[in-house]
C-alpha cells in the first residue's frame, strides 16, 4: 500500500474502537475513503472520511483510493456482473455506498470495483444511483426507505442500523455531513448558524425535517403527528405516533428546526 488513503471495497466494514470487542462500534460503507494510520496483523487502525470515526477495521476490506462520482439512493442494490438482470450477483451495495460510475449503458451504470490492487467492473441499474453532488430538499423520504430494518447498535446499512446512522444516512441527500453519534450530532447543530436549537415543548408545531434527541436516542419528524427512528425497544426502524413516542420516553432533550 503506497498511500495512507484507502477505499472500502466490501459493501460494509466494521469499525472497532478495540479490534477485540465484539460490538461494532460503527460501520464503513463500500467507496468510503479510510485513513491508515498504522496496521497490526489483519487489522489497520485509522480515521474514517465521511465522519472523522476512529478505529480498527479490517485491513482486508481496503484498497488504493479511487474517485467517486455517485451514490447508491436505493435502500439497498444489487451488483451484476453483466448489464442483465440474469447476470451473476457480485454482492449487494447500501445506501449511500459511494461508486465510480464510467459509463451509463441503457438503463446500467458501469461501475469500478477494486480487488487486490485492479480494477474490475459491475453493473447497477441507472435508476438506483445518483450524482454525489445532487442535493435533495426532501431527505426524509430516505429515512422512510429504511422502514422494517432491524435496529443494530453501531449498525449503518439496511442490513441493520441504529438511531443515529439512520439521520447521518438520510441528512447526508441533503448535502449536510454530520458527526456519527447523537452527542456529537447535537453538538453540531448546536453550533451551526443553520440550525436553530430549542428545549422540546408539546406546544411546538412540527413539521417534516425537524429532528428531536433525547436521552442518546433521536428521531426525525414526518409531520405535525409522526415520527420515524430506529427504535431498540421495537427492534426495528419505525413509524410512530409523536404522542405515543412521548408518553414512552421521559426525558426529551433538543428539538432540532432546520432554518
Amino acid at each position: 500500500m503506497k498511500s495512507n488513503k484507502y477505499q472500502i471495497i466490501t459493501p460494509s466494514a466494521s469499525l472497532k474502537t478495540n479490534k477485540l470487542n465484539k460490538l461494532i462500534d460503527t460501520e464503513c460503507l463500500f467507496g468510503e475513503t479510510f485513513n491508515v494510520l498504522y496496521s497490526k496483523g489483519s487489522f489497520s487502525y485509522g480515521v474514517s472520511d465521511v465522519d472523522r470515526y476512529e478505529g480498527w477495521i479490517k485491513s482486508n476490506s481496503l484498497d488504493f483510493s479511487i474517485t467517486t462520482n455517485y451514490v447508491i439512493a436505493q435502500t439497498r442494490t444489487t451488483v451484476l456482473s453483466k448489464p442483465t438482470v440474469k447476470s451473476q450477483l457480485i454482492f449487494f451495495l447500501h445506501m449511500r455506498s459511494k461508486i465510480n460510475v464510467v459509463e451509463i449503458i441503457d438503463n446500467w451504470a458501469k461501475i469500478s470495483l477494486l480487488h487486490k490492487g485492479k480494477i474490475k467492473y459491475g453493473y447497477i441499474f441507472k435508476s438506483h444511483i445518483l450524482k454525489k453532488n445532487n442535493f435533495q430538499f426532501d431527505w426524509v423520504k430516505y429515512a422512510e426507505c429504511f422502514v422494517g430494518a432491524p435496529y443494530r447498535w453501531g449498525g449503518r446499512n439496511s442490513i441493520g442500523l441504529d438511531c443515529s446512522a439512520l439521520l447521518q444516512l438520510s441528512i447526508a441527500f441533503k448535502g449536510e455531513i454530520i458527526p456519527r453519534d447523537t452527542k456529537d450530532q447535537i453538538k453540531f447543530f448546536s453550533r451551526s448558524k443553520n440550525y436553530n436549537v430549542f428545549e422540546f415543548s408539546l406546544s411546538f408545531n412540527l413539521n417534516r425535517g425537524n429532528i428531536i434527541f433525547w436521552d442518546g436516542h433521536v428521531a426525525i419528524i414526518l409531520d405535525n403527528n409522526k415520527l420515524i427512528h430506529a427504535s431498540g425497544a421495537h427492534n426495528e426502524v419505525i413509524i410512530e405516533k409523536i404522542k405515543v413516542t412521548i408518553a414512552r420516553i421521559k426525558k426529551w432533550s433538543k428539538l432540532v428546526i432546520e432554518v
